[in-house]
């Protein structure tokens, strides 16, 4: 049920409505709130209206920014009929620094145990970043007690990411004595440089048509709406080389808790080039298709109780949802599949650094890319691959819920009582 909120600029966007609680009136199937995203409306501000943005910025852990928005309403026929369209672009680029690290319970040569390091990765990130969206509404006003519309929307977001990581296995050693939960050494420690080309793409469109009217101070609402929402990984390739080098290595977090002191970066046998032979070649590419249909209604009935005012809401929603999900990750380690000369043959002349560590050379991603590609789509049809993963299924959600809720505005007390109820139909197959 997870929805990307990065693929929504926050251009196309006129309010946020957010609701940590949630009310008999609102879907059960959030866990802690519900986010609603609204549009502009012709009729917000009738008569015709155009604005336009464009702007740039440079970031030094990147380059630099650009986006542009323009937003254009207009009501016409007497102000009965209104139009609104609205579209947004924007790239980024950024350089991020990230140390991930894994955690465990050690045995101690002593004995004991300690909670020490498994291992740490040092990630160095260049990635751009583009979004595009597109939302538009028709809307029909006939009378100030009607309203009918047809609104809809498209976001695309795109995130093209290189990474150049450096990984410190720990456990592939031996722990030394004196161990703390701050401080270790370890011998015949692993040392891994990894290349990683990710490309994720994400689309949301929606279509969505409804109407309101007031019968009197009786208000009734009603809508139709499809929504589609797709994630797609066509490209996330990964080339691993291992160091011949097992040095002693240690770690000590004692001066300071989020960059430790780690010997590796002073003796610098990550840097020797020559030591690292080819490990593995190792891909992933899905895609997660996402429709839903639903249908809703809801009939707000004001009441009077002893001069204090009150309101009986009651309504009904189906939802129909599905979700089909196609996932492959072979991991090739094949001699045959090796690169064709060493690794000093796929590094640029650009430094990695994340924080004040120094991780070597950056991949070069031309060659690096290249030798990808080129084995890709044998890896996929190798099925004997170990460690090679496919993880597909389709599912399928049904959801009719009911509610009723009566709230009322007692001087500065405000009681809500409500009762709704949900009959969900889940079936998946893998």
């Amino acid at each position: 049920r997870a929805i990307d909120l990065d693929t929504i600029p926050s251009d196309v966007i006129n309010t946020l409505e957010v609701s940590k609680t949630l009310l008999p009136a609102q879907d059960a199937d959030s866990i802690t709130g519900t986010v609603n995203i609204t549009t502009r409306s012709a009729f917000d501000k009738p008569g015709t209206r155009l604005s336009a943005s464009v702007g740039g910025s440079h970031n030094d852990f990147g380059g630099n920014d650009v986006r542009a928005s323009a937003f254009v309403s207009s009501t016409f026929a007497d102000n009965q009929w209104g139009v609104t369209l609205r579209g947004s672009y924007s790239r980024t680029a950024r350089r991020g620094d990230n140390i991930e690290s894994a955690w465990g319970v050690l045995d101690t040569p002593e004995g004991g145990e300690v909670l020490g390091l498994v291992e740490s990765l040092f990630k160095d990130y260049d990635t751009r970043r583009e979004r595009i969206a597109l939302t538009g509404g028709l809307e029909f006003q006939p009378d100030e007690a009607s309203r009918f519309y047809v609104r809809g929307s498209y976001s695309r977001f795109e995130d093209d990411e290189y990474r150049n990581q450096l990984l410190i296995i720990w456990e592939d050693g031996t722990l030394q004595p004196g161990a703390t939960d701050r401080s270790a050494t370890f011998t015949n420690g692993r040392i891994h440089k990894q290349f990683r080309h990710r490309v994720q793409r994400n689309v949301i469109a929606t279509l969505t048509a409804g109407g309101e009217n007031d019968l009197g101070g009786i208000k009734l609402d009603y809508n139709i709406a499809w929504t589609k929402s797709d994630q797609n990984y066509p490209s996330r390739s990964e080339l691993l080389f291992r160091s011949s080098a097992r040095p002693t290595i240690s770690y000590d977090f004692t001066g300071s808790p989020e960059l430790p002191a780690i010997s590796l970066f002073q003796t610098g046998e990550h840097l020797d080039v020559s030591r690292y032979g080819f490990r593995e070649n190792a891909y992933r590419n899905n895609i997660t298709a996402n429709d839903e249909y639903s249908g809703a209604f809801n009939i707000s009935v004001p009441l009077d109780m002893g001069g204090n005012p009150l309101e009986l809401k009651m309504g009904g929603r189906y939802r129909d949802r599905s979700v089909t999900a196609d996932e492959e990750r072979p991991r090739d380690r094949r001699a045959g599949s090796a690169p064709s000369g060493t690794l000093a043959d796929y590094l640029s002349s650009r430094p990695s650094t994340n924080y004040d560590y120094d991780l070597g050379l950056k991949f070069n991603p031309g060659p690096t890319k290249a030798h990808l590609l080129a084995l890709r789509d044998a890896a996929a049809s190798e099925r004997r691959i170990p460690q090679s993963i496919t993880a597909d299924y389709e599912a399928d959600e049904k959801i009719l819920a009911g509610y009723a809720m009566l709230r009322g505005e007692f001087g500065a007390t405000d009681i809500i009582l409500g009762l709704r109820v949900e009959n969900t139909r889940f079936d998946r197959s893998e």
